[in-house]
């Protein structure tokens, strides 16, 4: 299946923006761990040794699990945070 080019453009930007978080219910400023398992193309759940947190990537908006490539943004992310050790800079609590 081709990717398309937002599909490429939101893989290139996420590496640049995964120091701008979004996490629900983050007690501190800035957490760091492991991918537990990507949610979609913009979020993940992300270990800290002590717990397990949702986080939504900032200023991305990837599709959504059944939508028009919505599964192909969801391997994208994982291609690209799977087992790499992560540092997530909070901005805010996240709505969703």
């Amino acid at each position: 299946m081709a990717e398309c080019r937002a599909c490429r453009a939101c893989s290139a930007g996420v590496a640049a923006l995964l120091l701008a978080l979004l996490v629900s219910g983050a007690p501190s400023a800035e957490l760091n761990g492991t991918p537990a398992r990507v949610l979609d193309g913009d979020s993940f759940v992300l270990a800290t040794g002590e717990q397990e947190i949702a986080v939504r990537l900032a200023y991305i908006d990837a599709p959504e699990h059944g939508q028009p490539y919505g599964d192909a943004a969801r391997r994208a992310l994982d291609d690209l945070i799977w087992g790499q050790p992560l540092r997530a800079v909070i901005l805010g609590e996240d709505a969703y």
